[in-house]
């Protein structure tokens, strides 16, 4: 990706050179498209897509599924047409798809988009501007809502343009967050139609309080297409620049647009009055500033050897805070934990100034332990990028928008995290020490990181050398090892497991880490098979809690998905390519029960309480995983199948499954696939 982004900007484009135009510009992501000049655009060609993908590789792409100009009621054939179209497009690995259909009195035809969305899914669905042809928009909102599965609304507010548009995009801001509340699956809104370097700031600030992450833009005018014959009083019909001009993309005026906020972090919190990224950026220069300031008046050859002692222990603890407590415990729930574990986990966590583990308000932007991070806020973070390692847009520090962003820049940007809202926390809130640490963070933190190590150092006279090296510098050791798993660890080192994201196993971060640099299968399990082969001290004192019995319900690795993973590994190393094992069997051949719906019906009301869902066409039985799910047993609830009588519609899981909330690794495809009692067909 070109730039390190705050708010993402989607580019339309529909050409080969326009798409090479966009991502040279700063476009984090592409809506391609056919004949955007005449009409708004078309379904791309299939040539089209391979060319743009193999010239700007990596880049996320949109692909438009309109089979004509025109309003949006749609035939019969022509559903047919753009369903066949998505079938094609998801076959050549497209990010998502662009879409939308009405009825002829003006409302969401929801029995079509209901259709055309179970073919694309698991891909990101995207409503497009048919929303701002609708009678109401709040009544478009709900009924897109209840589609369930599409996940973006492209508006400019029903307005010609988004400045014009701009008071009802705040309505519907705050009617989104309303009326996805409580549902599986985030829908936000993407802003679009007259964005440019002119309009950009009052749009900013505008919109940015109310939840502002994305955008979209063109960029593109007519720009003469370079004929030197051009035949008197002949055109195509389209008039103007349009018949011999060709619809190009402009590199500096999709620049334009980012510049105001991509590079300039100041602008953008100025901008959306919000002032947490400076605060960020400062206090964390003004902490490196004087620990690096203390470590010049305070060198380690003047500090007497228990000053020196207290460095590397408060580095050890917080180390150990954050790995135990806020990753493994709070963030990849891999363990339980008993009250005076969870008590002496936070103590540390304390002392390196990670701040309390709960902020009741999902839309908190993201920061870090310099700027005072919530465990509830990393918990929240940790699970995001779990669960869309490498996403350049769900994942809070994806190592694929650059090393300075992964390892910290990502602090200071500031950036907004539509999936963040998908993270369960009834955990966090219902457990007494967060919320003691929440109401308490200041005092704690202060007395735990700072007064403790200077007191402690005025035993032995050196109250100012403790409160440097015990106070300020261990801080700066916890935080740099803890970015380094977030950096390094998805740069360099080996990866035995799988290689379906950068993730990667490296000695010399676990030795810096307390075992985080151990990486490679974190995704997947965290509590893996005791081995002293790897430098792990974190699953060590698990390991040693559980002996005792103050860790339970331990969350392994299992030994078939060990297995499977290093031989896949293996082999796809010796051939260069993927293989394929028992873990990719074909579905057709599935050799165990096939039900009906009543046939499913009548094992749920035989098994109360038991959590079916339905994820591919099959009948997942997870009740015995719940207490495991990583995230969280309420997520699998809201999919889950119950007797028709007691239920209104509920979401099949594919979506969800497929990508949509997590992208699941092939060891949790492997489970998924053993917890299938039937397949479905009616």
């Amino acid at each position: 990706m070109a730039l390190a982004s705050s708010i993402l900007v989607e580019v339309c484009v529909d050409s080969v050179q326009s798409a090479v135009n966009a991502a040279r510009g700063g476009a984090d992501r592409l809506e391609l498209c056919a004949n955007l000049g005449l009409g708004g655009g078309t379904t791309p060609s299939l040539g089209l897509l391979k060319a743009v993908q193999n010239a700007v590789k990596g880049l996320p792409i949109m692909a438009m599924i309109r089979p004509r100009s025109g309003d949006f009621l749609y035939s019969d054939d022509e559903i047919n047409v753009m369903v066949e179209d998505i079938r094609i497009f998801k076959e050549s690995g497209v990010r998502g798809v662009v879409v939308g259909a009405l009825t002829k009195d003006g409302r969401v035809d929801t029995d079509r988009m209901k259709q055309i969305v179970d073919e694309a899914l698991p891909l990101e669905v995207c409503f497009h501007r048919a929303f701002d042809m609708t009678r109401d928009p709040d009544e478009a909102l709900h009924d897109i809502e209840s589609i369930g599965g599409i996940s973006r609304i492209l508006t400019s507010g029903q307005g010609k343009s988004v400045p014009e548009g701009l008071p009802a995009l705040k309505s519907l801001y705050r009617k989104t967050r309303e009326v996805v509340e409580d549902e599986p699956w985030g829908l936000t809104l993407l802003p679009g139609s007259g964005i440019n370097a002119e309009t950009v700031g009052s749009i900013l600030d505008s919109l940015l309080p109310f939840g502002l992450h994305e955008i979209h833009l063109s960029g593109a005018s007519w720009v003469d297409g370079g004929m030197l014959y051009r035949r008197e009083g002949m055109g195509m019909g389209v008039g103007g620049n349009g018949d011999w001009g060709v619809w190009t993309t402009d590199e500096q005026k999709v620049r334009e647009n980012p510049s105001q906020f991509h590079h300039d972090a100041f602008s953008l919190v100025l901008a959306g009055g919000r002032w947490n990224g400076m605060k960020s950026f400062t206090t964390s220069s003004l902490f490196h500033v004087a620990a690096t300031l203390g470590a010049f008046y305070w060198p380690p050859s003047t500090l007497p050897r228990a000053t020196i002692i207290l460095f590397f222990v408060a580095w050890q603890l917080g180390c150990f805070g954050v790995t135990i407590g806020y990753h493994r415990l709070y963030s990849h729930r891999a363990f339980h934990a008993t009250l005076g574990v969870r008590e002496k986990l936070i103590q540390p966590s304390l002392e390196c100034i990670s701040r309390e583990a709960l902020v009741v308000v999902p839309s908190t932007s993201p920061t870090s332990c310099t700027s005072a991070y919530t465990q509830k806020d990393c918990a929240d973070f940790q699970q995001v990028e779990q669960r869309f390692t490498d996403d350049p847009d769900h994942d809070p520090y994806a190592a694929t928008r650059g090393l300075f962003y992964s390892h910290m820049g990502w602090i200071f940007l500031k950036p907004t995290y539509v999936r963040m809202d998908l993270v369960d926390r009834e955990d966090l809130a219902s457990d007494p020490v967060v919320r003691v640490q929440h109401a308490f963070y200041v005092p704690l933190a202060i007395f735990f990181g700072f007064i403790v190590p200077t007191f402690l150092g005025s035993l032995w006279h050196d109250p100012w050398g403790a409160f440097i090296w015990g106070g300020l510098l261990s801080k700066l050791a916890i935080w740099h090892c803890t970015f380094l798993v977030n950096s390094l660890a998805h740069w360099d080192g080996l990866q035995p497991y799988s290689d379906e994201d950068t993730s990667r196993g490296n000695l010399l971060l676990a030795l810096l880490t307390c075992g985080e640099g151990n990486h490679n299968f974190h995704v997947s399990s965290i509590i893996t098979r005791p081995s002293l082969t790897d430098w792990d001290p974190s699953k060590w004192i698990i390991l040693i809690l559980h002996r005792f019995g103050f860790a339970t319900r331990l969350r392994r690795a299992r030994e078939q998905d060990l297995v499977e993973a290093t031989t896949y590994m293996r082999i796809k190393a010796q051939q260069g390519t993927d293989v394929v094992t028992s873990l990719d069997g074909d579905d057709e051949n599935w050799e165990g029960a096939i039900w009906n719906s009543e046939q499913l019906e009548e094992y749920l009301g035989a098994r109360k309480g038991r959590c079916v869902i339905q994820i591919n066409g099959f009948a997942v039985d997870v009740t015995d995983y719940l207490g495991e799910h990583p995230g969280g047993a309420g997520l699998l609830r809201k999919y889950s199948t119950v007797p028709k009588q007691e239920n209104s519609h509920v979401p099949d899981a594919s979506w969800a499954f497929g990508g949509g909330l997590n992208n699941h690794s092939r060891a949790a495809k492997r489970q998924m696939g053993s917890y299938r009692v039937a397949k479905i067909q009616d």
